[in-house]
């Protein structure tokens, strides 16, 4: 039921933007555009002992902030006049459905659940976004990518220092050059550079 509810969500996004396409990309590339790999999984709650604050706080964040991207990538994928954009979205789409998938499981694992939703920040960037249209939301969608992955990367960088877990110091380690490349890939996109968004066979993907 949860996963139905968060389906309907994203949906309602999805019909707010212009494009016609009738296809919404999901987290294997097909069919469920918002499940992100959290199906079957709670709420966010207390944590049971296994992690400290800190690092569940961090997992935490990161599923959310990484639920976030994934709806964003499916938003560009569907309503994006740029091809490079909509090529992009596709990128983000797969990179933080994989990157998620694995935190999930691993913050599962310590007793940390999923949140259903991204957190209000984000909520309300992704409805706002879903309204507009045409070269506006292409420039819009651009300079979210740039300063959501810039947050996240931060967030990364802190965390593959500072966490007490090494599972969790590992994963963040693991995801950090995926999210730097998104990084770059987006800037190229708000310069107005056409840059290719398949994986650089030099850096680790996640």
């Amino acid at each position: 039921m949860k996963t139905l509810l968060i389906a309907l969500s994203s949906a309602a996004l999805l019909a707010g933007c212009a494009s016609h396409h009738e296809t919404s990309m999901g987290a294997s590339g097909s069919g469920d555009s918002a499940a992100v790999g959290v199906a079957g999984v709670t709420k966010a709650g207390e944590t049971t002992g296994q992690l400290t604050e800190g690092d569940a706080k961090f997992a935490r964040t990161a599923m959310g902030s990484g639920m976030a991207e994934v709806r964003m990538g499916q938003l560009i994928m569907e309503c994006a006049q740029s091809s490079a954009l909509r090529d992009f979205g596709q990128r983000i789409v797969k990179d933080h459905t994989k990157a998620n998938q694995e935190l999930i499981r691993l913050a599962a694992s310590k007793g940390v659940p999923a949140p259903s939703t991204a957190d209000e920040k984000h909520e309300k960037m992704l409805t706002e976004l879903s309204k507009l249209k045409g070269a506006e939301f292409d420039k819009t969608a651009i300079h979210h990518a740039v300063t959501d992955h810039q947050e996240a990367i931060e967030l990364f960088q802190n965390a593959s220092q500072t966490l007490q877990n090494n599972e969790l110091k590992a994963f963040a380690q693991r995801t950090l050059p995926t999210l730097k490349e998104h990084l770059q890939l987006a800037k190229g996109l708000q310069g107005g550079t056409t840059t290719s968004s398949e994986p650089n066979t030099s850096t680790e993907q996640k």
